[in-house]
C-alpha cells in the first residue's frame, strides 16, 4: 500500500488489532502493533516481574536481573508478601520483594518478613556494570571483596550508572544591554528587549525573583541589589545602620562582619531591643555609641548611654595612619613637648558648611576645642617668628588666625586644609605666613585647585560642549602625564598656557563655523585657518600640532589633519640695542637703594632674569660674584651701590631669616626667593633687553670675540654667535663709527 490508515483516500480508518498480542492501539505495520514488529522502534517500559522502567520489547518486557532470576528459579508460585504469582526462591519470595530488605532502615538483609510495608521501593532498570566489565568476581569465602587474598585479582568496583546526565548550572553571565535605549539590561538572557523596550509596551516589571523588590528591576529576575553583574550601589548596614555598605560584601561593613565572626550568639540587645549578634547582651551598635557617649559625657552604662538615641557613622571611615596590621595594632609615640601632630584617624566631615568670617569679627569667634592643640600651636608660632625675624605684630596676627581657624574646625586635631586658610583673607589675617607655620607642623592639606586648572576652564569656556571635552583630555595628559602606552612625561603649566595660547584662534575660528568636535576638522581646513608664513604660522601650528597628535595617540580622535601639513620655524630675531635712559635713572637713584643695586647687577654683569632672585648673600664676597661655574670681579659703582642696599636691608629687616640677597615685604619673613617679574616691575623695563643690550655692546667692542662673550656671559658658542653676526650688519654697523667732526 502507498498510504497509511490514517491517509487512505476516503479515511482516515481505524487500524485492525494486532495479529499477534491483539493490542488495538500502537499499530506499526504488517497487521502488528509497535511492540510486535521487529523493525517498530522500541517503546521504553516497564519490567513485568519488578516493574524497573527501562526494558523493551527486545528483552520480552524483562529486565537483565528479572531474566537471571527466572533462569536460576524455575518455581512459579504466589509470593509470601506481595501476594503476585511469579518466580520465587527456596523462601517463596519474589525478586522484587528480595531486593527490598537493604532498602528499609533498621531490617536485616535476611529479614524478609520485617520488611515488610505498604509500599515498595522500585529502580531503574540499569545493569550494573564494574570497571573492568563483563560478570563481576565473586570473592572467595572468608576473604575481604578486593582484598589480596587471591593472588591477581584486582578490586572491583560496582556502582549504578545513571540514566541521564544532570547538566551543571553555568555561571551567571554578565546581561546584554538593550538594542534600543542602550541603557537598560535586556529582562533576561533569551529576550531581546527590556521591560520598558518591550515592543507593545511599556510593560511592568516583575518583583525580584530573591529578594521581592518591586523596583530597581535589573535583569534575570533579579534587582539591583541581587544581581552579580548589576552596578554597585551603597546602602546601610543591617547591624549598625553605617552609611556606605556594598553587596561585594553582603551589605555588611568590615566592623559588624568582624563582629559576627568573633561573638556568633543571637539574642535581643538589652540597650536597642534588637535580634542581632550580642556581646554580654549588647550589639555592636550600642556599644560604639556608649564608648562615643563614655568620651565625652563620661556615661559609662551601655543602657544608659543609649536610652535617648543613637549616632550613626559612615561605613568603614575609621582608618588609622600606616599600612598593614603591624603599623594599626601599635600605638603611635606621644609627641614629644612643643611637637604639634594631627590625629591618626578621624571621622571624615559629609557636609561642609561656608564659614562667614566677617560675622565673626562682630559676634566673636569660638575658642579651640582642643586647648591642648591650640599651646602647642602658640609656641610653635613663637618659635617660628624668631627663627624667622617675625615682628610682634606679625607673629600675634598670625597666632589670633590660627586659634579661629581651631576654633571652627568640624574635627578637633585633623589637618587644617587650603581652602579654611584662603577664607581668612576676609578678616586681614596674614594668609601666608599662616600658611608658612600649617606646612612646617605638618598640619595642612593642600586641597585648593591649580590655578593651571582655574585658568583652562576660563579659556575653553566658549567652545562647544565635545570640543572642551577633547581639549580636557589632551589638557590632563600633559598635565598628569600618562605612564600607560602611549606614555608621556607631563609638561610645565607654562608650555600648557603657551600652547593653548597659539592654537585657540583657530579652534574659535572652528567654533564659530559651526564645528562642535575636532573630529570634524580636515587638512583643508587647516591649511585655511593657518597663517600664511612667519612666526605666527609656525606657532599656531606648534600648538595644533600638539594637540591633534596627543588627541590621535590616546584615540580621542581618528586622524591628525596637521601631520603632513608644514608649518615651519619661528623667524630669528636679531639681538637690538635698548633704550638705557630708565636705566641710568636707576643707577643714579639714591632715593631706592633696591632698584639702584639691581641696575648696577643688569648693567655691569648682565646676569640673567632668573639669576637675579636667586642670588645669595653668600655668593657676594671679596668683591666678587660668584655664580656656577664662572665667577665675575665687581667694579667699584656695583660694590658701592650693593654695600648700600645690604645698609638699607639691615635696617629695614635686620631679624630675616632669608639666604636670598633681594627680599621684600612679603618674603622677608619666609626663606623663598622673589619673583622674576618682582625684578621686571621694580626695575621699570625688562630685564632681558638690558642684557641683550650689554652682550651687544661687548661683541661690538671686541669685534666678535666668540671666546670672550662665553666666558663673560656664560653663553654657549651658538648664543655667543647670534651676537657676533650682528657686528658687520648694516643696520647696526654705524652704530659703532666714531661721529665726524
Amino acid at each position: 500500500m502507498d498510504f497509511c490508515y490514517a491517509c487512505l483516500p476516503g479515511g482516515p480508518f481505524r487500524p485492525p488489532p494486532c495479529c499477534r498480542c491483539g493490542e488495538a492501539d500502537d499499530y506499526y505495520s504488517a497487521g502488528l502493533c509497535a511492540r510486535c514488529h521487529r523493525h517498530a522502534p522500541r517503546p521504553v517500559e516497564s519490567c513485568t516481574d519488578c516493574y524497573a522502567w527501562g526494558v523493551s520489547a527486545a528483552g520480552q518486557r524483562l529486565c537483565a536481573g528479572c531474566r537471571s532470576w527466572r533462569r536460576t528459579h524455575a518455581t512459579v508460585t504466589i509470593c509470601v508478601r506481595c501476594g503476585r504469582r511469579l518466580h520465587v526462591d527456596s523462601q517463596m519470595v519474589c525478586r522484587l520483594c528480595r531486593k527490598q530488605p537493604p532498602c528499609v532502615p533498621g531490617v536485616e538483609p535476611g529479614d524478609v518478613p520485617g520488611a515488610a510495608t505498604a509500599w515498595q521501593q522500585l529502580f531503574l532498570a540499569v545493569k550494573l556494570h564494574s570497571w573492568r566489565g563483563g560478570q563481576p568476581e565473586v570473592p572467595p569465602a572468608g576473604s575481604w571483596r578486593g582484598s589480596a587474598g587471591a593472588a591477581g585479582r584486582r578490586r572491583v568496583r560496582v556502582e549504578q550508572l545513571p540514566l541521564w546526565g544532570v547538566v551543571a548550572r553555568r555561571p551567571a553571565s554578565r546581561p546584554r544591554l538593550c538594542p534600543t535605549c542602550r541603557r537598560t539590561p535586556v529582562k533576561d538572557p533569551r529576550s531581546r528587549y527590556c521591560y520598558a523596550c518591550t515592543p507593545g509596551g511599556p510593560v511592568t516589571a516583575p518583583p525580584c525573583r530573591r529578594c521581592g523588590a518591586r523596583k530597581d528591576y535589573y535583569s534575570a529576575g533579579l534587582c539591583v541589589r541581587c544581581h552579580k553583574y548589576a552596578p554597585q550601589i551603597a546602602d546601610s548596614c543591617p547591624d549598625c545602620y553605617a552609611w556606605g555598605t556594598w553587596r561585594v560584601n553582603s551589605w555588611f561593613c568590615q566592623g559588624c562582619r568582624a563582629w559576627r565572626r568573633n561573638h556568633p550568639h543571637v539574642g535581643s540587645c538589652r540597650a536597642c531591643e534588637r535580634d542581632v549578634h550580642l556581646a554580654e547582651g549588647i550589639c555592636r551598635l550600642c556599644v560604639t555609641h556608649a564608648a562615643l557617649i563614655r568620651s565625652t559625657d563620661g556615661i559609662g552604662d551601655p543602657v544608659a548611654a543609649n536610652r535617648h538615641g543613637q549616632q550613626l557613622f559612615l561605613a568603614d571611615m575609621f582608618h588609622r595612619a600606616g599600612h598593614g596590621r603591624r603599623d594599626r595594632d601599635q600605638p603611635a609615640p606621644p609627641p614629644t613637648p612643643g611637637e604639634v601632630r594631627a590625629d591618626g584617624w578621624y571621622q571624615l566631615v559629609l557636609l561642609e558648611m561656608p564659614r562667614d568670617l566677617a560675622a565673626g569679627r562682630g559676634a566673636g569667634f569660638p575658642a579651640p576645642k582642643d586647648p591642648q592643640m591650640a599651646g602647642l600651636f602658640d609656641r610653635h608660632v613663637r618659635d617660628h617668628a624668631a627663627r624667622h625675624g617675625w615682628s610682634v605684630n606679625t607673629a600675634i596676627r598670625t597666632r589670633q588666625a590660627i586659634r579661629i581657624l581651631l576654633g571652627l574646625q568640624d574635627v578637633p586635631g585633623a589637618p587644617l586644609k587650603a581652602t579654611e586658610v584662603a577664607a581668612l583673607v576676609g578678616i586681614g589675617a596674614p594668609m601666608r605666613a599662616v600658611r608658612e607655620v600649617l606646612v612646617e607642623a605638618g598640619m595642612f592639606v593642600d586641597d585648593s585647585t591649580p590655578s593651571i586648572e582655574a585658568w583652562f576652564t576660563r579659556t575653553v569656556a566658549g567652545l562647544p560642549e565635545p570640543m572642551t571635552a577633547e581639549l580636557q583630555a589632551w589638557f590632563d595628559t600633559l598635565l598628569h602625564g600618562s605612564t600607560t602606552p602611549p606614555r608621556t612625561r607631563r609638561r610645565h603649566p607654562n608650555t600648557i598656557r603657551v600652547k593653548l595660547r597659539w592654537a585657540l584662534p583657530a579652534l574659535q575660528a572652528w567654533a564659530g563655523d559651526g564645528h562642535v568636535s575636532l573630529r570634524e576638522i580636515s587638512p583643508a581646513q587647516v591649511r585655511a585657518c593657518l597663517p600664511p608664513s612667519g612666526t605666527p604660522r609656525a606657532t599656531m601650528g606648534a600648538g595644533l600640532r600638539s594637540i591633534f597628535g596627543t588627541l590621535r595617540a590616546r584615540k580621542v580622535i581618528f586622524t591628525d589633519p596637521i601631520a603632513h601639513i608644514a608649518t615651519g620655524s619661528p623667524e630669528k630675531r636679531e639681538p637690538l640695542p635698548t633704550d638705557l635712559a630708565k636705566l641710568r635713572e636707576a643707577l643714579v637713584s639714591t632715593d631706592d637703594p633696591v632698584r639702584a643695586a639691581i641696575a648696577a647687577l643688569l648693567a655691569f654683569c648682565a646676569l640673567e632674569p632668573r639669576q637675579l632672585p636667586r642670588l645669595t648673600l653668600a655668593d657676594i664676597r671679596d668683591g666678587q660674584l660668584h655664580l656656577p661655574g664662572r665667577v665675575i670681579q665687581l667694579a667699584e659703582p656695583v660694590r658701592d651701590r650693593l654695600a648700600a642696599y645690604l645698609d638699607y636691608r639691615t635696617r629695614r629687616w635686620p631679624s630675616s631669616a632669608n639666604p636670598y640677597l633681594f627680599i621684600h615685604h612679603q618674603n622677608a619673613g619666609t626663606t623663598t626667593p622673589a619673583q622674576t617679574d618682582w625684578i621686571t616691575h621694580r626695575l621699570g623695563l625688562s630685564a632681558q633687553a638690558i642684557r641683550e643690550d650689554r652682550i651687544l655692546h661687548e661683541a661690538h667692542a671686541t669685534r666678535g670675540d666668540v671666546r670672550r662673550l662665553c666666558d663673560l656671559f656664560g653663553l654657549s658658542v651658538a648664543g655667543a654667535q647670534r651676537y657676533t653676526a650682528t657686528v658687520d650688519h648694516p643696520a647696526i654697523a654705524h652704530l659703532d663709527k666714531p661721529p665726524t667732526l
